[in-house]
């Protein structure tokens, strides 16, 4: 699983605006230099030539979507920027086909998320406020929404050019690339190492998950009880109690009372996750959240170590928690690269 996933829009405002629950495919590969003391500045320059996008995926659901988020950087004062990101999707088509042609628009239902921070969860924002350090390779990320904590992080350069793309049409397959599989000039991807000095913890909004409902199919209001079985639509599975924190996983179609107890009935689960009661540190009313602490079966399964379930707004959502430590994401690139993975994945370059 992809861990740039389960930060929040301050960490992913540097790598990608997050999709979960479904199919990701996208592109990436290629080597090049080590880091460099102008790697900051550089990504600000990245951000002010035409929009930084980070990354692009490709969703093969239902109904196939490619969606790219685009960062912007202003200039504040001198080192100081405001950033915002602008989230896009290409699709000209009706509900019902397939979104990946035509041209770029704006997203209208981008994914929403929270945080938790002292006064409970938050919405996290699409904009902040960046201070490059004087070394040239870190910067300082302020959210701008009141209590969210600011973020310092290293930026690593690596420069792309005339790297292989290594392109990837199905989950965990490479093919080969339609364009010419090279990166042209100006090619840069970034990586960045930050640290969160306790767990943080993220719920997913209506546009990524579904409430949860309890064993009867009635959306719960509040978070269930340890050992008690629950049904979460977006996978959609089936969390069958066990006992001592033990769930069976089933696959269902659905989370009505008739769905649920199908799958129960069917003879082997996709697998199981052990549960727990995990303390948030917050004193103001979200004191617990469910902690997947482990998980055996299938990838879909064992993937969701990590993940949570919370409360809020009267619904039971799933999240993530990252527990305190030191992170390094994933690569981030610039527009040039990205481009060139969406036209050798054969979809339309960002203009």
């Amino acid at each position: 699983m992809n861990m740039n996933r389960r930060f929040n829009k301050v960490a992913n405002f540097l790598i990608f605006g997050m999709g979960v629950g479904i199919l990701i495919v996208g592109c990436g590969g290629g080597s090049g230099g080590a880091g460099t003391s102008d790697a900051a500045a550089s990504f600000v320059a990245d951000h002010q030539g035409g929009g930084f996008v980070g990354s692009w995926w490709y969703a093969a659901s239902t109904v196939s979507v490619a969606k790219a988020d685009t960062d912007t950087m202003l200039a504040t004062g001198t080192n100081q920027y405001t950033g915002t990101t602008v989230h896009n999707v290409l699709s000209t088509g009706a509900n019902g086909t397939a979104h990946i042609s035509g041209s770029w628009g704006t997203d209208s239902s981008p994914n929403v998320y929270y945080d938790l921070i002292s006064t409970g969860w938050v919405q996290s924002p699409d904009t902040a406020s960046m201070v490059v350090d004087s070394d040239g390779r870190h910067l300082t990320i302020t959210p701008a929404a009141a209590g969210e904590p600011a973020l310092i992080t290293a930026i690593t350069k690596t420069n792309l050019e005339n790297t292989s793309i290594a392109c990837t049409t199905t989950a965990g397959t490479s093919t080969p690339c339609v364009g010419t599989g090279l990166y042209p000039a100006g090619s840069r991807s970034y990586q960045f190492t930050f640290s969160y000095t306790s767990s943080h913890f993220i719920l997913y909004g209506n546009t990524i998950g579904n409430p949860v409902t309890n064993s009867t199919g009635a959306v719960l209001a509040n978070l269930p009880a340890l050992n008690t079985t629950f049904c979460d639509p977006t996978f959609p599975y089936v969390f069958e109690a066990k006992g001592a924190g033990l769930y069976n996983v089933w696959p269902t179609t659905d989370c009505t009372l008739g769905a649920i107890a199908a799958a129960i009935a069917a003879t082997t689960p996709d697998g199981t996750v052990t549960m727990q009661s995990q303390a948030t540190g917050n004193a103001t009313g979200v004191t617990t959240v469910l902690h997947v602490s482990s998980a055996t079966g299938i990838t879909k399964v064992t993937g969701m170590v990590g993940m949570i379930y919370g409360a809020r707004a009267s619904a039971v959502w799933y999240g993530w928690m990252s527990p305190a430590g030191t992170y390094t994401t994933d690569p981030g690139y610039n527009k040039t690269a990205i481009n060139a993975q969406l036209l050798g994945d054969g979809l339309v370059a960002l203009p």
